[in-house]
């Protein structure tokens, strides 16, 4: 009865490292960012009067939205301040 259950567990063991090992499928669509974001790549930040308005409006306390997008060599980031 023992050897069942170690078996067992083995099979689980083994069937969740193969299934945590398999890649997932990615979006093979490149992210195109709005022409409002800020972009900040190698390349250095793009749209920065953009961000400077944002930090102006949140020191003085009204509400805004912005949306930064981070380029990695993976992937792409999105943060929506």
């Amino acid at each position: 009865m023992r050897d069942k259950k170690v078996y067992l567990m083995l099979i689980l063991f083994v069937f969740l490292v193969f299934i945590g090992c398999t890649k997932s499928p990615s979006n093979k669509e490149p992210f195109v960012p709005e022409s409002t974001d800020i972009v900040s790549s190698y390349k250095g930040i793009e749209n920065v009067a953009r961000l400077k308005e944002f930090i102006r409006k949140v020191r003085k306390e009204k509400e805004d939205q912005v949306r930064v997008v981070s380029y990695t060599k993976a992937v792409s980031v999105l943060w929506s301040l």
